[in-house]
């Protein structure tokens, strides 16, 4: 029976055959054209990594002007100059700040005033970095090769080609908050997790381990401390020469200066003072903590907030005694708590240990404005039932309760005990 339909079975296999060929033929040619007009689209906007430098860098003190600062709101117009010079300044410091560029890096890519020739006036000058499209010894001398400062720069060159809607002012910008759920995740490493072997076969620290995935901020941040540690000559003091001193004097040896040196290229540090071994801590947090990596990034926003609204807003600057008065850093700190807002849901914060509270504490100190909402439970009066759940919320400017603990502004009862999952 079946032998009698053999060839129309047949048939239609090849159809079906056919047809689906023809199908991903059809799907393959959409590929090839889809990527070709990304590319070119691509082109056009200016976010290619094959678009000249030129034409990324070289315009990018224009961009920053027209595209990140209202100034048509503006009662009095600056030079675009001068208002550039603030946001790029600001940046380039965010990341020395951050160890992911050296000192001489710094004062190349920085504006800085200079005396005029003529009328010794300070006149600002751009950095060479803006108009040395085509030195081939670019990559070396503004920032380290295939680091992180050149891909943060890039990235921050390249957004700004592409389009994007009109600035508006701080004041009309939405607000918005970040919420970032925490169990038992580290909040920041302590200094014996850092050092020690994490596995006794491969005999291998964490410290080391990100000593060799960033050679180059690791370098950095050993240079930041020597120079931190010839400040605080008095850590230093006592029967053994400090290093300062010996620097001063310059009758140390090569060999004897590398020897002196080999504490900070080895641990971060060469005094076991907690400000200094706090700064290993928080160096290799950054680099492999996912909570602190996150807080300390998006805390970021808060002081883009204050930039923006203090280049932008001349006048209110003018008006509250000029950059640096105590009433103009409480007016910025009012708009940035007004406009953003990071909060940080710790359902274990009252069960948590010395070492985590101690870190908490330490997260409070360095952005005050850092919220964290926390869950309370009461002991029932009657035998027998559930703990009454509170929902809590505390920042760094809550109230010392005579207990010693932070006293919450908000404190809500939930109808019973949530679990946030992953």
């Amino acid at each position: 029976m079946l032998c009698q339909y053999h060839g129309i079975i047949t048939l239609g296999l090849m159809l079906f055959l056919d047809l689906l060929l023809f199908f991903l033929d059809t799907y393959l040619w959409y590929v090839v054209w889809n990527t070709v007009f990304s590319v070119l689209y691509s082109f056009k906007l200016g976010i290619s990594i094959w678009s000249p430098w030129r034409n990324i860098f070289s315009r990018l003190p224009k961009r920053v002007y027209a595209k990140m600062l209202a100034t048509a709101d503006m009662e009095i117009k600056y030079k675009p100059k001068v208002l550039c010079s603030q946001i790029w300044n600001a940046v380039v410091i965010s990341m020395y700040r951050e160890h992911l560029l050296s000192v001489e890096h710094v004062q190349k890519l920085l504006y800085q005033q200079l005396p005029s020739e003529e009328d010794g006036k300070r006149i600002l000058t751009a950095p060479h970095f803006f108009v040395s499209q085509e030195d081939t010894s670019i990559d070396t001398e503004f920032y380290p090769p295939d680091s992180e400062a050149e891909r943060r720069i890039s990235f921050f060159a390249q957004s700004l080609a592409t389009v994007m809607p009109e600035p508006i002012p701080v004041e009309n910008m939405p607000t918005f908050t970040v919420l970032t759920p925490h169990y038992s995740e580290k909040i920041l490493l302590s200094l014996r997790e850092i050092i020690r072997e994490n596995d006794k076969l491969t005999r291998v620290t964490m410290l080391e381990y990100l000593k060799a995935l960033h050679p180059v901020e690791w370098d950095n941040f050993v240079k930041d401390t020597k120079i931190l540690a010839e400040e605080n000559t008095s850590v230093y003091g006592g029967p053994n020469q400090s290093l300062a001193l010996s620097q001063t004097e310059g009758d140390k040896s090569e060999s004897k200066a590398r020897t002196d040196d080999l504490p900070f290229y080895s641990i971060g540090f060469k005094s076991a003072a907690p400000e200094f071994t706090l700064r290993t801590r928080i160096w290799a947090s950054l680099r492999s903590q996912t909570l602190y990596r996150t807080i300390s990034g998006f805390m970021n926003y808060a002081k883009a907030i204050k930039l923006l609204y203090r280049v932008e807003s001349p006048e209110m600057v003018h008006v509250l005694g000029g950059n640096g008065s105590e009433k103009l850093e409480k007016e910025l700190e009012r708009m940035a708590r007004r406009k953003f807002k990071f909060l940080v849901s710790m359902q274990r914060f009252t069960k948590f240990n010395k070492e985590e509270r101690e870190a908490v504490d330490f997260l409070l100190r360095t952005y005050p404005d850092l919220q964290i909402a926390y869950l309370e439970e009461v002991p029932s009066e009657e035998e027998g039932e559930l703990p009454r759940v509170f929902s809590c919320l505390i920042d760094g400017h809550s109230e010392v309760g005579p207990e010693g603990k932070l006293k919450p502004y908000y404190r809500i009862e939930l109808p019973g005990n949530p679990i946030l999952g992953d």
